[in-house]
């Protein structure tokens, strides 16, 4: 059976997109499939739209499967109201990482945990979130930097939200401090989109073989329902000892999912909780301590921890392929398994892959002029899909 898919992440949100989106299912396949996989807003805000929409397509005679992330499987029964033939749950940033590594090869896979590595690894990506500038700014106050790498990106256009979020510090010294700690350890560029600054955190270079653990802040930190994206599975596929500063709770969703979170080395859990962010902060900061100190004791139990981590994410990862498979089509064609924000801009993306001993190529029309042998590796190592007509 033919079928089309439709990504509904935005046409659910406005009611005009809606419309829109409702006029082009009348010429569509008998089979569509809707996806839902890269935002994470309360059921509630949308659920009403989708229903529209799916009662729109069925009134046409056309059969509907919804394919939505994870992090909504306790809501089944609402979104079974919703009116799909299908519901397919998908670990989606654990299977893009999966792909985006193991076989677009876009960056290396660290092979293995070693407890003499001497530094921990604090990746903040956009910088504007209780969780990463703040709390980096704390880390600095407890002075527990010197052994940490991290990621501070100051963007012109928000260099003055984040002068203001330095509390304490007038606007020139918060200026000259966020000036003396920017950081950019994976050599990454940020893409301006819509929506603010943009990273996929895909490649990394090699910050995390160098790593003896990492503190992770997701991209949500409060919140009833843990959101798990490709900053948690970075850090288990590349077998890194792991906390995550995201929303309260996190901790047991991994654990349900088969990981193990490392709780036997913590010595304070409220950084996971519904706690004060200060409280967390603190939290965080007594378990880093504890880590540092402790962790070159343990080696072989944390390497067997990451190892076991890193086969579960196989195992997952796997395991969603095999049911995107049921539907008995391409599953690049079911979803989309590439950062759309990051190669829609061709020079951003050249420029992160190239060598340096390769020439510019400013234009994708461009790239037929590069040497075969880039054209080739562009191709087949950084699963680059060359146009026919750019």
């Amino acid at each position: 059976m033919t079928f089309q898919s439709f990504n509904v992440e935005g046409a659910v949100w406005f009611d005009r997109d809606v419309d829109l989106l409702k006029q082009s299912l009348v010429h569509a396949p008998d089979l569509l499939i809707f996806t839902l996989c890269w935002e994470s807003l309360p059921l509630e805000k949308w659920q009403h739209r989708l229903t529209a929409l799916i009662e729109h397509a069925k009134s046409l005679n056309k059969q509907v499967v919804l394919i939505i992330n994870s992090c909504y499987r306790n809501q089944h029964q609402q979104l079974l109201n919703c009116g799909a033939k299908q519901i397919l749950f998908l670990d989606y940033f654990l299977l893009l990482v999966y792909v985006r590594l193991f076989q677009n090869c876009e960056s290396k896979v660290a092979q293995s945990w070693d407890a003499k590595n001497s530094t921990w690894l604090f990746l903040t990506g956009k910088p504007n979130k209780p969780n990463r500038l703040e709390f980096l700014y704390f880390l600095y106050q407890q002075k527990l930097l010197d052994q940490c790498v991290w990621s501070l990106f100051v963007p012109t256009d928000l260099q003055a939200e984040l002068e203001r979020s330095l509390t304490g510090l007038t606007e020139f010294q918060a200026s000259e401090w966020l000036h003396q700690f920017k950081r950019n350890p994976d050599n990454i560029e940020i893409v301006n989109s819509q929506s603010g600054i943009h990273y996929s955190g895909i490649p990394y270079g090699n910050v995390y073989e160098s790593a003896l653990f990492q503190v992770v802040p997701e991209s949500q930190c409060t919140g009833t329902t843990p959101w798990l994206t490709e900053k948690t599975w970075l850090s288990i596929v590349n077998r890194r000892p792991f906390m995550i500063f995201g929303v309260p709770g996190t901790n047991h969703a991994l654990k349900t999912l088969g990981f193990d979170v490392f709780d036997k080395f913590l010595i304070d859990f409220e950084f996971d909780q519904d706690q004060s962010i200060n409280k967390r902060y603190e939290s965080l900061a007594k378990n880093i301590q504890h880590w540092l100190k402790i962790f070159p004791k343990h080696e072989q139990e944390l390497a067997n921890i990451t190892e076991h981590n890193y086969n579960r994410f196989i195992e997952l990862a796997k395991a969603n392929i095999d049911q995107l498979q049921t539907l008995h089509q391409d599953i690049h064609q079911l979803i989309c398994l590439k950062d759309n924000i990051q190669h829609a801009q061709w020079k951003n993306w050249y420029n992160r892959i190239k060598d340096l001993s390769w020439p510019d190529c400013n234009q994708e029309k461009d790239f037929q002029n590069l040497p075969k042998w880039i054209q080739q590796e562009c191709v087949e190592i950084f699963g680059y899909q060359p146009k026919e007509k750019v």
